[in-house]
């Protein structure tokens, strides 16, 4: 079966102390994406767009745990999805 034009494939890649990414050029979004809602899809379409036109890996990336969490003395940050969801 073809995937629909706005499929997006997504591949997890935790990243390791001193190992480089395994993705060479690319268009790249950074931020909590906590929970993925109307903004964040907006934007990942965006760079996805923008790197299929280049030919390119699209790249988002985001914490674990939350930014939140490691900066304040709240170590549990409420989020909308799992990074697994």
């Amino acid at each position: 079966m073809e995937k629909p034009p706005h499929f997006i494939t997504m591949k997890i890649i935790t990243l390791k102390e001193n190992k480089p990414l395994p993705i060479k050029a690319s268009v790249v979004t950074v931020g909590n994406f906590d929970g993925i809602h109307k903004g964040h899809e907006l934007l990942i379409k965006n760079v996805v767009k923008r790197a299929r036109a280049k030919k390119i890996s699209s790249v988002a990336i985001t914490f674990e745990p939350h930014t939140r969490a490691v900066l304040s003395s709240r170590k549990r940050q409420p989020v909308l999805s799992t990074l697994e969801e």
